[in-house]
């Protein structure tokens, strides 16, 4: 197992997969643990609303870092791009 050397003033990208923090890389994770700050998007009412959020915090202690929000909101041709991606892979 490798260490991470984690520098300051870098921004560092972590995708939380799945939306399940167990399938968190372990990567993932030692980058999160030696972060400071972690920003996360928003899609709901408030700032602790996003599965990334939930992720994040299933996977470390997130009571020491630094917690930063930024509201998105995601294009609706996302989702019917995605079930057109979707209906080809199901037909074969």
């Amino acid at each position: 197992m490798s260490n991470v050397d984690i520098r300051d003033n870098i921004f560092y990208a972590v995708g939380t997969g799945p939306a399940r923090s167990e399938f968190l890389t372990l990567q993932a994770v030692r980058v999160l643990e030696k972060c400071s700050t972690i920003f996360y998007p928003v899609t709901g009412k408030d700032e602790k609303s996003h599965i990334a959020f939930d992720c994040v915090c299933g996977a470390i202690d997130v009571s020491k870092k630094k917690m930063r929000w930024r509201r998105v909101f995601y294009d609706p041709r996302f989702r019917q791009n995605g079930c057109r991606v979707r209906k080809f892979c199901v037909s074969g």
